[in-house]
């Protein structure tokens, strides 16, 4: 998944090429799951229990208490796409961080071709706040990215 230069280019990110990059990786995040600043959880297929992919959440001013605004990011598969799977998976995160009392806004960069994940914050109720000139790099260039974003109140409305 994360090899795939389609993919990686639509989510705003560079491909992994190495095995070895791609396990310093997970050990970090492995590290940041424990301290509390990061979380990750897997999306697997319940008949075999096989990764497709992946949605994290991490405070943004983790300085501060409480953490008030958590960003979002996720990835799954290009061969499961349309499924609504990650709809599914973020619907649960959501739930968990809204319902919780951890989150009081949530917000996701988007990649400005990314037309898919565009519409499934859209239809789990984000908004489209604008646009981030220059917030990522793309093998050494700056990509803009769009800024989208949902609150506890208006994610607790949708769910009654």
């Amino acid at each position: 998944m994360w090899q795939d230069e389609d993919f990686a280019s639509a989510a705003g990110i560079e491909a992994t090429r190495d095995l070895e990059g791609l396990t310093q990786s997970l050990e970090r995040f492995a590290l940041m799951n424990t301290s509390g600043l990061f979380y990750k959880w897997t999306i697997r297929l319940s008949e075999n229990d096989r990764f497709i992919g992946e949605v994290e959440t991490y405070p943004l001013k983790p300085q501060t208490s409480p953490w008030i605004e958590w960003g979002v990011g996720y990835s799954l598969a290009r061969s499961f796409w349309g499924r609504g799977l990650m709809h599914e998976a973020l619907s649960m995160v959501l739930n968990h961080l809204f319902k919780n009392g951890l989150a009081q806004r949530v917000r996701a960069d988007v990649g400005i071709q990314n037309d898919r994940s565009q519409r499934l914050l859209q239809r789990l109720g984000f908004r489209h706040e604008g646009l981030q000139e220059a917030k990522n790099l793309l093998h050494g260039e700056p990509v803009d990215m769009q800024l989208w974003a949902i609150s506890r109140q208006r994610f607790l409305m949708s769910q009654s």
